[in-house]
């Protein structure tokens, strides 16, 4: 079941990742569809290479399912899109306070 809160925060998520991939244009097209490599999915999340190939070991995203010749990831839109709100995700139940960082 989704949340509405969750459907607003994917619409805005799609918003913001059409504009940023379309002045990118970067994709690739194979065979009519489109897939992004690790670099556009890393600027659509607004996160580094290495924090992308470390969630992608420890499982927190989904791997690419596909792979170029030379072996770099592909990733659909809608792996993109879960990677991008997975990204974003701000844990409400948490509450932040200067003791985890150690300032007392």
């Amino acid at each position: 079941m989704v949340l509405s809160d969750d459907c607003a925060q994917v619409r805005v998520c799609k918003i913001i990742v059409e504009y940023e991939l379309k002045e990118s244009g970067i994709a690739v097209k194979i065979k009519m569809k489109k897939y992004y490599r690790t670099a556009e999915v890393c600027q659509a999340a607004g996160i580094s290479k290495p924090t992308l190939f470390r969630r992608l070991r420890e499982g927190t995203f989904s791997e690419a399912k596909r792979r170029d010749m030379r072996g770099w990831r592909l990733f659909t839109r809608e792996e993109l899109d879960a990677i991008v709100l997975q990204a974003n995700r701000i844990n409400e139940g948490e509450e932040f306070s200067n003791d985890k960082l150690g300032n007392n």
